[in-house]
């Protein structure tokens, strides 16, 4: 779904469980092929990019001569997600350093790039025992915020990569890409159905 659309600047709705890159398996259904069939765009490269379980926003260049303007754009932007964690959660920042490896991405102490997350408490819901969290990301490092929780021992409820052992396993990751704001425009994907358990319970977000 379209959210917003200038002369530069696509911003789409990814639903969760959707790759964004074609991969090998040229029978999985990604957004890059979507596009490329919808045929409405004569150019298109991404801007940011989620994970296959991560739902919400997508940035789009749709102007090959505005590439280099809307990297930074994005980099100056602010991006906000919506997360639920195990466990009883507070407003905190966090700051480490994640290394890309071949095979794996880690927090290390030294060797790494810097990754910076502002992270609000919305509601602890203390019957389940997990928290809905607002994360700003200061930085954007592969798999940041689901690294940097899990890192704190408040993985997201659904990580099956960073938490195997979860009590609270869902098939469905709580982690979705809420807003893009920069100057005075906000852009806004509502979280999937599966977050309204917890957001229909919220009289003030």
């Amino acid at each position: 779904m379209i959210l917003y659309e200038d002369d530069k600047l696509l911003i789409i709705e990814k639903e969760p469980k959707l790759l964004v890159h074609a991969t090998v398996d040229k029978s999985r259904k990604n957004l890059e092929s979507m596009l490329e069939q919808d045929g409405n765009f004569e150019y298109f490269r991404l801007l940011n990019r989620i994970d296959f379980k991560t739902s919400g926003l997508v940035a789009l260049s749709i102007s090959e001569k505005d590439n280099k303007y809307l990297d930074k754009w994005l980099k100056s932007s602010k991006k906000t997600y919506l997360a639920l964690v195990e466990g009883k959660m507070k407003s905190l920042k966090l700051e480490d350093f994640i290394k890309v490896g071949k095979n794996e991405v880690k927090i290390v102490k030294c060797g790494g790039k810097k990754a910076i997350s502002e992270v609000s408490l919305i509601w602890y819901f203390k019957e389940e025992d997990v928290s809905l969290l607002e994360v700003v990301l200061v930085t954007g490092r592969r798999h940041q915020i689901r690294l940097q929780l899990a890192n704190i021992n408040h993985p997201i409820i659904g990580d099956d990569l960073y938490n195997p052992k979860c009590l609270n396993k869902e098939d469905d990751l709580f982690l979705h890409s809420h807003k893009l704001t920069w100057k005075d425009k906000t852009v806004i994907a509502e979280p999937p159905k599966y977050f309204e358990k917890y957001t229909n319970r919220l009289n003030h977000y």
